[in-house]
């Protein structure tokens, strides 16, 4: 199947915008940029729960059950945290409530990069980077490379030439 290069731009555009929430564009609206607006992530935060015993199973009032896997729960539906809330309150005794925890403390990658990250900071490794300087556009000037500059180089060498 072939696809024109406006067809593809329009296919991106509208997973952004379904990814981000928004409506499509209008169809008579020309798109005159190719990359897609850039996609703010929202930190999702999950309640998290210990529980004394390594694992273990919590019915709900509607039968359904959590599964308490390596001392550890964690979830977003409100209806599970009421009810957990609501049993610790009441005395459950193997289960706390521990905190709130975002989605970036979920990913094991990026709390991978954040402790060493703050190891090289605390052991005085790393030094802050420089930004960079912008100079004046007549500082900037390029001069364009052309085979001409390549021929010095050339009668230089012997690579070949025995």
């Amino acid at each position: 199947m072939n696809m024109s290069s406006e067809t593809m731009a329009r296919l991106a555009q509208s997973k952004t915008n379904a990814a981000v929430g928004t409506s499509e564009k209008a169809p008579d609206e020309a798109l005159d940029d190719t990359s897609p607006a850039p996609v703010a992530v929202k930190e999702k935060e999950y309640q998290s729960y210990r529980s004394s015993l390594p694992n273990q199973r919590i019915a709900l009032e509607s039968g359904r059950l959590l599964r308490i896997v390596d001392h550890k729960y964690i979830t977003d539906d409100g209806e599970e945290i009421e009810f957990l809330d609501h049993q610790i309150k009441k005395g459950f005794p193997f289960l706390s409530k521990t905190g709130v925890v975002t989605t970036s403390d979920l990913d094991p990658m990026n709390s991978l990069r954040q402790r060493i990250i703050a190891e090289a900071i605390a052991s005085g490794t790393v030094q802050a980077v420089p930004s960079p300087e912008l100079k004046d556009t007549e500082a900037q000037t390029l001069t364009p490379a052309g085979t001409a500059a390549l021929a010095p180089l050339a009668a230089g060498s012997n690579s070949g030439n025995a």
